[in-house]
């Protein structure tokens, strides 16, 4: 009877590791990931955005001003207090100052990875334009000294994230200097994300300067399910970049001023709504945030 009963459950034990396995491959199969747009309450353009894996993790991109601190807590709090990556796409303010307090003083959340580009502190200083702020970047340079997971990020890397892979098609190295005085907008990080079936395309604030060399590059590589507008959709990448990106959904880091062009500026955000629209893509922008997408 002893006998029995012990291969009764060695039998029994085999068939529920046949069965989990099964089931892992299934939900690996299946995997899904939710990717969200968030707003600012104060009106202003900024970027911040979250994906999380239906299988567990959690990638934060950029995170907006320092005034956007507490929502950018709130939120990580919400999904779990852990970051397992921090894609920082250019130190300027309305990215990476939200993040500068949060990895001061972290109340809690850890940050396993950081990627960020690998701007030149002597250059970018020597180039730094109005819009600049180096001091931000310094503060951020001053706080991740000598931290093992930082990452810095070119052009043409690869690399996989939470099941993701991650393709890098433009960043800061030595040949942008060559093309712009705006090194911190133009070196700033352009990657797409690729699921099993989709992908979306990041464009962070690369300019129209750079447009033409990341199509040369690759532009049949550009098509896109979904895609983050360069700059906030105001000037940005090219008319003839986005015509080969023809995504079904176009997301606009922007606020309403800035989308309809009312507060008496020079803001391109109109056309380059009214363009991505007559490709069919759906418009994202902060008017309807927090706005999720869900990457197959």
């Amino acid at each position: 009877m002893k006998k029995k009963y012990i291969g009764f459950i060695i039998c029994l034990i085999l068939i529920c590791a046949v069965i989990f396995a099964s089931y892992r491959r299934f939900q690996s199969s299946h995997t899904t990931w939710s990717i969200t747009q968030y707003g600012d309450n104060d009106g202003k353009n900024q970027m911040f955005y979250t994906i999380e894996s239906s299988a567990g993790g959690l990638i934060v991109v950029d995170g907006g001003w320092t005034d956007n601190e507490e929502n950018v807590r709130e939120v990580i709090a919400e999904k779990g207090n852990s970051v397992d990556a921090w894609i920082l796409t250019h130190p300027h303010p309305d990215h990476i100052g939200a993040f500068n307090q949060v990895y001061a003083n972290p109340q809690g959340i850890t940050v396993k990875e950081i990627y960020t580009i690998a701007l030149d502190y002597q250059a970018y200083e020597k180039k730094a334009q109005e819009w600049d702020d180096i001091n931000t970047y310094k503060t951020f340079l001053d706080l991740t000294e000598g931290t093992d997971s930082l990452k810095y990020l070119h052009t043409g890397d690869n690399f996989s994230l939470l099941g993701l892979t991650v393709n890098v098609f433009s960043a800061y190295d030595d040949h942008v200097d060559q093309v712009t005085n705006d090194l911190c907008n133009d070196g700033s990080l352009m990657f797409k994300i690729n699921g099993k079936e989709e992908s979306m395309l990041f464009c962070s604030d690369v300019g129209a300067v750079m447009s033409d060399e990341i199509i040369a590059a690759y532009g049949s590589q550009l098509k896109t399910d979904y895609i983050q507008m360069g700059h906030h959709g105001n000037g940005g990448l090219s008319e003839e970049f986005y015509k080969l990106t023809q995504p079904k959904a176009a997301f606009f880091d922007a606020p309403d001023w800035l989308m309809n062009n009312t507060n008496g500026g020079t803001y391109n955000t109109p056309e380059k709504r009214d363009l991505m629209a007559n490709m069919s893509a759906e418009i994202y922008y902060y008017a309807t945030a927090p706005n999720t997408i869900y990457l197959k």
